[in-house]
């Protein structure tokens, strides 16, 4: 586990990571994943406002990653989003054999009882909730990007099921894990006071939102791939982590589907600024590392 940690970690993004890691949080958040029946996985990081489709390409393979490794392992993965990142989901979806659901949510300023409802019937049936490249809200309530823009009106309220008191008033007993690169995603708010001292823009940006383990990693996607990979250890199951065949024929599906890259707004096979190769050498370095 230290391995397949130390490998998402190096920071190759230079965004100053390194102060916010927790040491042995994967095995932690692995067994809390491999333990539950049902795993819902919350993605969506609408962080290119220009653009009509405004959902970058970290996240969605990283978010599917998880799931794979959970429906293979013969448990239930349901992924949950905002409209404005759903499009980008279906056509991730669209690449996998295995049977996900996608649940769609619309922006806060459109929820209702039933929307309301819906997120506590995703939080009763859980056993473990994981946010990976989720967008979280600052310290204002806001959701911000990197460089201190806002995205809120475009965000459904799903970090509620991050929130203490709205699981312990439903009577939920899932556990959470957080996955996350930058300091503004759901999770971080374990390290926010981290987050707001090491990272540009911290103390605007910094979510809230804490998880109960988190996996900081240098791109969420790796993140996901990680986790995976530390299911598939646990499980015995050597069969669960997505191959990189199966990788590039997600990213490849998301960017069609209108997913750019994140930090450039680059067309094409990049993730957080780096060339599509660069996850898939990642991929590969922790499946040797598992010998999977």
């Amino acid at each position: 586990m230290d391995v397949l940690e130390e490998r998402i970690q190096r920071d190759e993004g230079g965004r100053g990571i390194k102060p916010l890691i927790i040491p042995g949080e994967l095995e932690l958040a692995s067994k809390a994943v491999l333990g539950a029946e049902v795993v819902v996985i919350l993605t969506g990081f609408p962080c290119l406002l220009d653009r009509e489709c405004p959902t970058e390409t970290d996240g969605p393979s990283g978010a599917i990653a998880v799931a794979l490794a959970v429906v293979r392992s013969g448990k239930k993965a349901v992924i949950a989003v905002d409209e404005c990142n759903a499009k980008v989901l279906q056509a991730g979806l669209s690449q996998c054999k295995e049977e996900i659901t996608l649940e769609v949510f619309p922006p806060a300023s459109a929820w209702d009882d039933a929307q309301q409802k819906r997120l506590a019937e995703l939080g009763g049936r859980a056993g473990c909730v994981v946010a990976l490249e989720r967008a979280g809200p600052g310290k204002d309530g806001k959701y911000y990007t990197m460089r201190a823009r806002d995205m809120t009106s475009l965000l459904a309220p799903l970090d509620r099921l991050f929130d203490d008191s709205y699981r312990s008033s439903n009577g939920f007993r899932y556990t959470t894990v957080g996955i996350g690169d930058g300091g503004n995603e759901v999770g971080m708010g374990k390290v926010m006071s981290k987050v707001v001292e090491h990272i540009p823009n911290g103390e605007t940006i910094a979510c809230t939102s804490a998880a109960d383990h988190l996996i900081v990693a240098s791109v969420s996607n790796w993140g996901g791939y990680a986790l995976a990979a530390a299911v598939s250890i646990l499980s015995g199951n050597r069969s669960l982590l997505l191959t990189s065949d199966e990788e590039t024929a997600v990213v490849s599906a998301v960017v069609d589907a209108g997913a750019r890259d994140g930090p450039t707004g680059q067309e094409g096979l990049f993730v957080d600024g780096m060339p599509l190769q660069t996850s898939l050498d990642v991929l590969e370095d922790l499946r040797t590392a598992a010998a999977l």
